[in-house]
C-alpha cells in the first residue's frame, strides 16, 4: 500500500513540476489544417511502387507526341477545317482525364488514391522531405507563409479524392483533424479551405459536431453552394457554349503565375474555334469519365440540380450518385447560412473571401471570380455582369461598385469581396494573402468593421493587375474627399516588368495629382496626392483610373480603374 501511496506522490509531484511547461505549451499557436479545392490534391496510380504516377502526368507526354498535330491543326481551322484540331486536343485531354474515370454507382474505375491520408504524413515538413511538394497544386498555397509563422511541423495539408461527395470527405475530414489534435496536443485547429474544399468543411460543421474542434475558419472563393459554371459547360450545345476567353485567359495566366498579356494573342483565334475545340473535351471527356462524380454535382447549383440530374443522371445505373446527391443538395447546399451561423454561434470565428468582378469562364452574364458566380460564393445579391443594382443607401454592405449587397448574405459582417481576385488566387494577391493570414492567426478581426486596412469591399493587388493604388488606412477603398488633400500610394505590383505611369484621374470631379508620373521598377511604391480643384461632392463612390505603359513588348499601353468609396 505504502508503495501504492509512494507512486501516487511522486507521479503528484512530477505533474506539479510540469505544469509550467503544459502552461507555456498553451500558448503554442493552433496548428492549421489547409483543405484545398477541385483537382488541387494529389491523386496518384500505383501508390507506394516503382510505378507511382500523378494522374494527369501523361498528358506531358500526349502534348509533346501531338505538338505538330495542335499546331498543324490550329492552321487548319483558320480555314474552317477542324478536325485535326478536334482529334489532337481531344486526345491531350483524354490523356489526363481517363484516370478519373467514375463507374456509375459513384466508384473509381482505376485505382486512384491520395498520396498521402495519415495526418503526419501530411504535415508540409513532411510532404516536403518526401518530395511531394512540388506536386502540390494551388489549394495549398498558404501553406509556406503559415509556416514562417507557426512551423511547417503544424500545417497540415488535408489531402483526399475530391471525386468524392462532401457527406463522404467530411466523414474522413473528422478523422483527420481527431489525428492532427492528437499529434499536437491542441485542442482545437484552425482551417482554411479554398473553391469546393469550402463545402467539405461546411458539411463538417453540419454533420460532423466540427465546432467543438475548430477555431478560426477561412472558407476562400467558397464553391459550398455550387456554380453555375457546371450548368453552363454540361448543358451546353456546340452553338450555345459560349467561352469568356479574357476571364479564361486572365484565369490561367494567375493560376501558373504569368505576368504576360496573352489576351491580345488569344482574340485573334476565332470564337468558332474556341468552341469547336472545347466543346468535345468538355462534352465527350468530361461527361464520359465523371458525370458519376458526387464531388462534381456538388458543383451544381441547388436551384439547378433537379434540371441537370434529369438531363445527365440515369436514375437506374446512377442511383447510387443520385441519392448521394439528393442528401447533399437537400442538406447542407440548402442550409449554407444557418450552418454558418451556428458555427459562429458556437465560438468558431468563421470568414469567407471570396472574389468578383470578373465574368465567368463560360461566359454567362454572372458575376464572380471566373469559376463561381459571387452570389453563390456570398450568398448576397449580385447584378449582371456588367450592369448595377438598384440604389439602397441604408445598406452598409453594398459594395462601392454597386454591384453586390451582402445584406442577406451568408454572414454579411464577416465576408471580404475583393474586386478582381481570380478564383483561389489569395496567395497571389498581397492584401488578399495578409488578410488571410491575419483572419487565421489571431483573433484582432471579428468583423469587416475591426480595421479600415481591412475593408468589406477592397480591389486586387496581383501581379497580372500591373499596378494598385492605396490609400493609407483605408485598404485601398475609401479616398476622403471631405478632407481636402489626401495621399495614396501607387505600387507596381508586376515582379519582372517595370511600367510607366502616365496620369492617374478621378471620375467625376477635379483633381490635380502630384507626383503621380514617371517609372516604377517590378515592386516599387511612390506617394501621390490628390489636390482638389472641384472636389467630389454627393456622391458615394468614384472611379480612380491610373494611365500608364508596360515594358512588356506584348501590349504596352494600359490603364486600371478602381472603385472607390467616397468619405
Amino acid at each position: 500500500m505504502k508503495q501504492i501511496i509512494s507512486l501516487l506522490l511522486v507521479m503528484l509531484l512530477l505533474f506539479t513540476a510540469a505544469a509550467p511547461a503544459l502552461a507555456a505549451s498553451d500558448n503554442q499557436p493552433d496548428p492549421v489544417v489547409i483543405v484545398p479545392g477541385l483537382m488541387e490534391t494529389i491523386l496518384v496510380t500505383g501508390r507506394g511502387t516503382e510505378n507511382e504516377e500523378r494522374f494527369f502526368e501523361p498528358v506531358f507526354g500526349a502534348v509533346d507526341t501531338l505538338k505538330f498535330k495542335l499546331l498543324f491543326g490550329a492552321v487548319l481551322a483558320l480555314f474552317g477545317k477542324y478536325d485535326v484540331l478536334v482529334n489532337a486536343t481531344t486526345a491531350v485531354s483524354d490523356a489526363s482525364v481517363q484516370r478519373l474515370a467514375m463507374n456509375p454507382d459513384g466508384t473509381s474505375v482505376y485505382e486512384l488514391t491520395p498520396y498521402a491520408t495519415e495526418a503526419a504524413d501530411c504535415t508540409l515538413e513532411a510532404i516536403q522531405n518526401s518530395g511531394a511538394w512540388e506536386h502540390v497544386d494551388f489549394g495549398a498555397q498558404h501553406a509556406e507563409a503559415l509556416a514562417e509563422r507557426i512551423g511547417a511541423d503544424r500545417v497540415f495539408i488535408f489531402d483526399y479524392d475530391w471525386r468524392l461527395g462532401a457527406d463522404t470527405l467530411a466523414g474522413r475530414l473528422d478523422g483527420f483533424i481527431a489525428d492532427v489534435k492528437a499529434l499536437t496536443g491542441s485542442e482545437k485547429v484552425d482551417v482554411y479551405a479554398n473553391s469546393y474544399g469550402c463545402q467539405v468543411v461546411a458539411y463538417y460543421l453540419y454533420a460532423c459536431n466540427g465546432a467543438g474542434s475548430l477555431d478560426n475558419v477561412v472558407l476562400s472563393c467558397p464553391a459550398f453552394a455550387g456554380t453555375t459554371l457546371f450548368m453552363d459547360l454540361l448543358s451546353a450545345t456546340e452553338k450555345s457554349l459560349d467561352i469568356d476567353v479574357k476571364a479564361s485567359v486572365s484565369f490561367m495566366m494567375r493560376l501558373f503565375r504569368f505576368e504576360e498579356d496573352l489576351e491580345n494573342l488569344v482574340w485573334l483565334l476565332p470564337d468558332r474555334i474556341v468552341r469547336r475545340v472545347v466543346y468535345p473535351c468538355v462534352h465527350d471527356i468530361t461527361l464520359k469519365y465523371l458525370v458519376s462524380s458526387a464531388g462534381l454535382w456538388g458543383c451544381c447549383p441547388v436551384e439547378d440540380y433537379e434540371e441537370m440530374k434529369a438531363l445527365l443522371l440515369d436514375p437506374v445505373e446512377n442511383a447510387a450518385v443520385i441519392a448521394q446527391s439528393d442528401a447533399i443538395h437537400a442538406g447542407l447546399m440548402s442550409h449554407i447560412r444557418e450552418t454558418l451561423e451556428n458555427a459562429r454561434a458556437a465560438g468558431v470565428d468563421v470568414s469567407i473571401i471570396a472574389g468578383a468582378g470578373t465574368q465567368l469562364m463560360s461566359g454567362n452574364n454572372v458575376d464572380g471570380d471566373a469559376t463561381v458566380d459571387t452570389r453563390h460564393s456570398t450568398g448576397g445579391t449580385a447584378a449582371v455582369f456588367g450592369k448595377t443594382l438598384p440604389d439602397a443607401p441604408e445598406s452598409v454592405h453594398r459594395s462601392p461598385y454597386g454591384t453586390l449587397d451582402l445584406t442577406d448574405g451568408y454572414l454579411p459582417d464577416n465576408t471580404w469581396v475583393i474586386q478582381g481576385l481570380t478564383h483561389g488566387q489569395t496567395a497571389w494577391d498581397t492584401e488578399a494573402q495578409a488578410l488571410v493570414l491575419r483572419l487565421l492567426l489571431t483573433d484582432d478581426l471579428p468583423d469587416v468593421y475591426a480595421d479600415p486596412l481591412f475593408p468589406q469591399f477592397t480591389n486586387s493587388h496581383s501581379p497580372c493587375d500591373d499596378v494598385s493604388l492605396l490609400f493609407p488606412g483605408t485598404g485601398a477603398s475609401v479616398l476622403r474627399a471631405s478632407e481636402g488633400e489626401c495621399t495614396a500610394v501607387l505600387r507596381n505590383e508586376s515582379e519582372k516588368n517595370t511600367v510607366y505611369v502616365t496620369a492617374v484621374t478621378v471620375s467625376g470631379g477635379t483633381y490635380v495629382v502630384k507626383n503621380a508620373a514617371g517609372k516604377l521598377a517590378p515592386k516599387e511604391t511612390r506617394t501621390v496626392t490628390f489636390v482638389p480643384v472641384r472636389p467630389l461632392k454627393n456622391v458615394n463612390a468614384a472611379k480612380v483610373t491610373v494611365y500608364y505603359a508596360e515594358q512588356s513588348a506584348v501590349k504596352a499601353f494600359k490603364s486600371r480603374t478602381v472603385v472607390c468609396s467616397v468619405a
